[in-house]
Parts: C-alpha cells; structure tokens; sequence
C-alpha cells in the first residue's frame, strides 16, 4: 500500500477514533506540521493531530483526489461535520505531504479558516 492511501486510511481512522497512533507512525520523528492559516509550526506529531482534532465534536474527511511525484503528495478534499460548539461545517482544502523514504518529512494544510468560524448574528 502506498504512503498516500496509507496517510488517507489513517485520516479516516483518526476521524472516526481519535486515535493519532496510526498517523503519528507515518511521519519520521522530527517531521514538522503546519496548518497555513495559523503561524505556529508543530514539531510533534501527536500534538498537531491533538489540536486538529480538538475543534470538532465529529469530522469526516472525503478525498477526492491525489497526485503523488518527486517526493510530495498532494491531496484534495472536503471535510464536513460538527465544530466542538455545535455548529456545522463543511470546507474544502489541499494537503502537502514532503516524503522521505516511506515516511512524512513535512506536513501542510490549506483551507479557508473561516468555515471554521462561527455563524455571524443575522442583521435586524
């Protein structure tokens, strides 16, 4: 099984568990992750998932497409479900994987951070 539907099987996996055991053993030990819309950069692998997982009470992950070569995999997809206070979200994003060997070298994400957001008041 290749390291992109490996990744994809663990993301389904930590999605439904929570479980970050899976993902974490597909990154080398001082991969770094990142999630563009914030400025922080994850050196551990368990914290970053940790935090991805903590805005949701449930999320869902579809991939709709993936390109592998040169050592990057890029990955389209759509994640959708409900944010830790309730409200529902669905947004789009592309992941970059830089691989090394068989393992993650360097995460990063990219999404529009405002489907995160919750709804604004309606206007009187």
């Amino acid at each position: 099984m290749s390291l992109t539907d490996r990744f994809m099987d663990a993301l389904h996996h930590l999605d439904r568990t929570g479980e970050t055991g899976p993902m974490a053993q597909l990154f080398h030990a001082d991969a770094t992750l990142r999630r563009m819309a914030q400025r922080h950069v994850y050196d551990r692998v368990h914290a970053f998932w940790r935090d991805y997982l903590s805005a949701f009470d449930e999320v869902r992950t579809e991939f709709h497409d993936a390109h592998a070569a040169d050592g990057r995999v890029v990955l389209e997809w759509t994640s959708r479900g409900t944010l830790s206070n309730g409200h529902p979200f669905d947004y789009d994003g592309v992941s970059v994987l830089e691989v090394e060997g068989e393992r993650v070298a360097a995460f990063r994400a990219y999404y529009d951070c405002a489907a995160l957001l919750p709804p604004s008041p309606a206007a009187p």
